[in-house]
């Protein structure tokens, strides 16, 4: 966990983000070499997801709209990842 001088964490996200693009990368890799769907679906879970949540609601009320964005942003990706992988098509972006 990193905490600024302005006791905000955004840096700490920064960390979390690029682990979980990381994730998101090898998540694409192993779906172009034929890991099963169910199994996408779990892999993704275990990485993404669970980093993302992971002491959620202790540090939720100390992230800016900003960084709330971002958050919601890579859960749109993973899931039109996942949803991609299951049927072919995308989610929608709620915001849009």
């Amino acid at each position: 966990m990193v905490i600024s001088s302005d006791l905000g964490i955004s840096a700490h996200l920064d960390q979390v983000l690029s682990s979980c693009a990381s994730s998101m990368y090898v998540l694409r890799v192993l779906r172009s070499h034929g890991l099963q769907n169910q199994m996408l679906h779990e892999v993704t879970k275990m990485t993404t997801i669970d980093s993302l949540m992971y002491a959620s609601p202790a540090w939720w009320g100390y992230f800016s709209a900003n960084d709330r964005a971002r958050i919601d942003q890579l859960l749109i990706e993973s899931l039109n990842a996942l949803a991609f992988a299951r049927s072919g098509s995308r989610c929608r972006d709620p915001g849009s």
